[in-house]
Protein backbone atom coordinates (compact mmCIF):
# COMPACT_ATOMS: atom_id res chain seq x y z
CA UNK A 1 0.00 0.00 0.00
CA UNK A 2 1.36 3.32 -1.11
CA UNK A 3 1.69 6.07 1.49
CA UNK A 4 -0.50 8.33 0.01
CA UNK A 5 -3.46 5.78 -0.20
CA UNK A 6 -2.36 4.70 3.66
CA UNK A 7 -2.59 8.55 4.89
CA UNK A 8 -6.12 8.79 2.57
CA UNK A 9 -7.15 6.02 4.60
CA UNK A 10 -5.92 7.19 8.02
CA UNK A 11 -7.44 10.38 7.72
CA UNK A 12 -10.80 9.35 7.01
CA UNK A 13 -10.50 7.00 9.90
CA UNK A 14 -9.56 9.59 12.28
CA UNK A 15 -12.38 11.15 11.66
CA UNK A 16 -15.20 8.81 12.69
CA UNK A 17 -16.67 8.18 9.79
CA UNK A 18 -19.29 5.45 10.96
CA UNK A 19 -19.74 1.66 11.45
CA UNK A 20 -19.72 0.47 7.58
CA UNK A 21 -17.38 2.93 6.55
CA UNK A 22 -14.54 2.15 9.69
CA UNK A 23 -15.49 -1.60 8.42
CA UNK A 24 -14.55 -0.98 4.76
CA UNK A 25 -11.40 0.87 5.21
CA UNK A 26 -10.19 -1.63 8.30
CA UNK A 27 -10.84 -4.59 5.66
CA UNK A 28 -9.36 -2.38 2.82
CA UNK A 29 -5.94 -2.09 5.26
CA UNK A 30 -5.59 -5.47 6.47
CA UNK A 31 -5.98 -6.39 2.85
CA UNK A 32 -3.57 -4.42 1.27
CA UNK A 33 -1.65 -3.06 3.87
CA UNK A 34 -0.78 -6.41 5.91
CA UNK A 35 -1.41 -8.96 3.12
CA UNK A 36 -4.45 -11.07 4.40
CA UNK A 37 -6.88 -12.56 1.66
CA UNK A 38 -10.31 -10.82 1.48
CA UNK A 39 -11.48 -14.66 2.02
CA UNK A 40 -9.60 -15.06 5.33
CA UNK A 41 -11.92 -12.00 6.76
CA UNK A 42 -15.21 -12.97 7.53
CA UNK A 43 -17.56 -10.16 8.21
CA UNK A 44 -20.70 -10.27 10.70
CA UNK A 45 -19.46 -13.94 11.70
CA UNK A 46 -22.68 -15.82 13.46
CA UNK A 47 -21.87 -16.84 17.07
CA UNK A 48 -25.20 -18.30 17.81
CA UNK A 49 -24.47 -19.56 21.29
CA UNK A 50 -23.21 -15.50 22.33
CA UNK A 51 -26.59 -14.56 20.39
CA UNK A 52 -24.97 -12.21 17.73
CA UNK A 53 -22.45 -11.38 15.19
CA UNK A 54 -19.18 -10.71 15.57
CA UNK A 55 -18.45 -7.41 12.89
CA UNK A 56 -15.05 -9.12 11.44
CA UNK A 57 -13.72 -11.89 12.40
CA UNK A 58 -9.59 -12.68 10.78
CA UNK A 59 -7.55 -15.54 12.26
CA UNK A 60 -8.09 -14.95 15.93
CA UNK A 61 -8.89 -11.60 15.95
CA UNK A 62 -12.65 -10.37 16.48
CA UNK A 63 -13.43 -6.98 15.46
CA UNK A 64 -16.08 -4.84 16.95
CA UNK A 65 -16.75 -1.55 14.80
CA UNK A 66 -18.73 1.60 16.78
CA UNK A 67 -19.47 4.97 15.38
CA UNK A 68 -18.11 6.47 18.46
CA UNK A 69 -16.51 4.41 20.99
CA UNK A 70 -17.09 7.74 23.07
CA UNK A 71 -20.50 6.50 23.50
CA UNK A 72 -20.41 3.11 22.65
CA UNK A 73 -17.35 1.75 24.91
CA UNK A 74 -19.47 -0.46 27.13
CA UNK A 75 -21.48 -1.64 24.38
CA UNK A 76 -18.38 -2.85 22.36
CA UNK A 77 -17.02 -4.07 25.79
CA UNK A 78 -20.02 -6.40 26.46
CA UNK A 79 -20.18 -7.46 22.72
CA UNK A 80 -16.66 -8.70 23.05
CA UNK A 81 -16.99 -9.92 26.58
CA UNK A 82 -19.70 -12.17 24.83
CA UNK A 83 -17.65 -13.24 21.56
CA UNK A 84 -14.20 -14.11 23.12
CA UNK A 85 -15.15 -16.56 25.73
CA UNK A 86 -17.59 -18.84 23.31
CA UNK A 87 -14.54 -18.48 20.14
CA UNK A 88 -11.80 -19.80 22.69
CA UNK A 89 -14.06 -22.52 23.93
CA UNK A 90 -15.13 -23.67 20.23
CA UNK A 91 -11.28 -23.17 18.83
CA UNK A 92 -9.08 -24.41 22.32
CA UNK A 93 -7.11 -20.64 21.80
CA UNK A 94 -6.83 -17.37 22.56
CA UNK A 95 -8.20 -14.58 20.85
CA UNK A 96 -7.69 -10.89 20.68
CA UNK A 97 -10.90 -8.04 20.68
CA UNK A 98 -10.40 -4.83 18.98
CA UNK A 99 -13.09 -2.37 19.27
CA UNK A 100 -12.98 0.68 17.17
CA UNK A 101 -14.82 3.72 15.64
CA UNK A 102 -11.54 4.86 13.26
CA UNK A 103 -10.43 7.17 15.58
CA UNK A 104 -9.42 5.09 18.55
CA UNK A 105 -8.94 1.19 18.33
CA UNK A 106 -9.00 -0.72 21.95
CA UNK A 107 -7.84 -3.67 22.51
CA UNK A 108 -8.93 -7.07 24.67
CA UNK A 109 -8.62 -10.08 25.65
CA UNK A 110 -10.10 -12.56 28.03
CA UNK A 111 -8.31 -13.08 31.79
CA UNK A 112 -10.47 -15.75 33.24
CA UNK A 113 -14.15 -14.72 33.04
CA UNK A 114 -13.30 -11.23 32.42
CA UNK A 115 -12.30 -8.73 29.32
CA UNK A 116 -8.93 -7.12 30.47
CA UNK A 117 -7.82 -4.38 28.43
CA UNK A 118 -4.23 -4.89 26.59
CA UNK A 119 -4.45 -1.02 25.64
CA UNK A 120 -5.18 0.94 22.39
CA UNK A 121 -4.23 3.04 19.45
CA UNK A 122 -5.38 6.42 18.20
CA UNK A 123 -4.17 6.87 14.59
CA UNK A 124 -2.48 10.05 13.30
CA UNK A 125 -2.81 11.30 9.54
CA UNK A 126 1.01 12.58 10.20
CA UNK A 127 2.07 9.22 10.58
CA UNK A 128 -0.02 6.65 9.21
CA UNK A 129 2.74 3.81 9.11
CA UNK A 130 2.72 3.85 13.14
CA UNK A 131 -1.13 2.37 12.35
CA UNK A 132 0.13 -0.28 9.90
CA UNK A 133 2.37 -1.31 12.53
CA UNK A 134 0.21 -1.06 15.70
CA UNK A 135 -2.37 -3.10 13.71
CA UNK A 136 0.17 -5.74 12.47
CA UNK A 137 1.54 -5.99 15.86
CA UNK A 138 -2.15 -6.82 17.05
CA UNK A 139 -3.98 -8.49 14.36
CA UNK A 140 -3.55 -12.14 14.77
CA UNK A 141 -4.64 -13.31 11.24
CA UNK A 142 -3.34 -16.83 11.68
CA UNK A 143 -4.81 -19.71 13.94
CA UNK A 144 -1.78 -21.48 14.45
CA UNK A 145 1.88 -20.54 13.53
CA UNK A 146 4.03 -23.34 12.27
CA UNK A 147 7.20 -23.43 15.19
CA UNK A 148 10.06 -23.57 12.09
CA UNK A 149 12.98 -21.50 11.88
CA UNK A 150 11.51 -19.54 9.03
CA UNK A 151 8.33 -18.15 10.77
CA UNK A 152 9.66 -17.46 13.81
CA UNK A 153 12.09 -15.14 12.12
CA UNK A 154 9.59 -13.45 10.37
CA UNK A 155 7.36 -13.30 13.25
CA UNK A 156 9.63 -12.88 16.20
CA UNK A 157 12.97 -11.56 14.48
CA UNK A 158 14.66 -8.56 14.13
CA UNK A 159 12.75 -7.25 11.04
CA UNK A 160 9.55 -7.70 12.76
CA UNK A 161 7.13 -5.61 14.14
Amino acid sequence: MDGETLRGIVAELCGRPGHEKVRALVHRLLTDGLGASSSQIRLEEHIPEAFGRADALLGRTIFEFKSDLRREASDARVQLGRYLPVRESEIGGRYIGIAADGARFETFTMRGDALHPLGGFSPSPEQPREFLVWLESVVVMQDELSPDIHVLRQELGRESA
